[in-house]
Protein backbone atom coordinates (compact mmCIF):
# COMPACT_ATOMS: atom_id res chain seq x y z
CA UNK A 1 0.00 0.00 0.00
CA UNK A 2 0.72 3.32 -0.27
CA UNK A 3 2.01 6.24 2.25
CA UNK A 4 -1.62 7.91 0.50
CA UNK A 5 -3.93 4.20 0.60
CA UNK A 6 -2.71 3.89 4.54
CA UNK A 7 -3.41 7.64 5.10
CA UNK A 8 -7.27 7.79 3.36
CA UNK A 9 -7.67 3.87 5.05
CA UNK A 10 -7.28 5.20 8.71
CA UNK A 11 -9.03 8.15 7.71
CA UNK A 12 -12.01 6.18 7.10
CA UNK A 13 -11.87 4.25 9.75
CA UNK A 14 -11.54 7.22 12.30
CA UNK A 15 -14.64 9.17 10.50
CA UNK A 16 -16.38 5.43 10.89
CA UNK A 17 -15.49 5.70 14.73
CA UNK A 18 -16.42 8.94 15.42
CA UNK A 19 -19.80 8.27 13.44
CA UNK A 20 -20.28 5.48 15.79
CA UNK A 21 -19.55 7.63 18.80
CA UNK A 22 -21.82 10.56 17.80
CA UNK A 23 -24.78 7.26 17.38
CA UNK A 24 -23.96 6.24 20.63
CA UNK A 25 -24.20 9.51 22.70
CA UNK A 26 -27.83 10.42 20.73
CA UNK A 27 -28.82 6.66 22.30
CA UNK A 28 -27.90 8.11 25.64
CA UNK A 29 -29.15 11.05 25.03
CA UNK A 30 -32.55 9.56 24.17
CA UNK A 31 -31.96 6.88 26.82
CA UNK A 32 -31.64 9.53 29.85
CA UNK A 33 -34.55 11.39 28.28
CA UNK A 34 -36.52 8.50 28.59
CA UNK A 35 -36.14 7.77 32.13
CA UNK A 36 -36.25 11.90 33.17
CA UNK A 37 -39.76 11.76 34.44
CA UNK A 38 -38.94 8.53 36.72
CA UNK A 39 -35.91 9.34 38.19
CA UNK A 40 -33.98 12.52 39.89
CA UNK A 41 -31.77 13.07 36.76
CA UNK A 42 -29.19 14.75 38.78
CA UNK A 43 -29.02 12.36 41.50
CA UNK A 44 -28.51 9.81 38.98
CA UNK A 45 -25.69 11.54 37.45
CA UNK A 46 -24.09 12.13 40.69
CA UNK A 47 -24.78 8.45 41.81
CA UNK A 48 -23.26 7.33 38.31
CA UNK A 49 -20.34 9.12 38.78
CA UNK A 50 -19.90 7.55 42.42
CA UNK A 51 -20.32 4.57 40.89
CA UNK A 52 -17.84 4.89 38.11
CA UNK A 53 -15.14 6.15 40.76
CA UNK A 54 -16.01 2.78 42.77
CA UNK A 55 -15.04 0.72 40.03
CA UNK A 56 -11.72 2.28 39.76
CA UNK A 57 -10.87 1.95 43.22
CA UNK A 58 -9.38 -1.31 44.93
CA UNK A 59 -11.17 -0.63 48.05
CA UNK A 60 -14.80 0.84 48.68
CA UNK A 61 -14.74 0.78 52.48
CA UNK A 62 -11.34 3.88 52.18
CA UNK A 63 -13.88 5.45 49.62
CA UNK A 64 -16.95 5.48 52.02
CA UNK A 65 -14.86 6.41 55.33
CA UNK A 66 -13.54 9.43 53.63
CA UNK A 67 -16.98 10.18 51.88
CA UNK A 68 -17.80 10.29 56.07
CA UNK A 69 -15.18 12.53 56.85
CA UNK A 70 -16.00 14.63 53.99
CA UNK A 71 -19.88 15.05 54.60
CA UNK A 72 -18.97 15.99 58.51
CA UNK A 73 -20.67 12.64 59.91
CA UNK A 74 -17.24 11.67 61.76
CA UNK A 75 -18.82 11.97 65.53
CA UNK A 76 -14.93 11.30 66.84
CA UNK A 77 -13.70 14.35 65.44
Amino acid sequence: MTQEEVVCELLNKIEAIENEMVLLRDDRKAVLEEYKEKLDMKAFRAAMQIHKIRRKTDNDYVVDEMLVVMNGDETNG
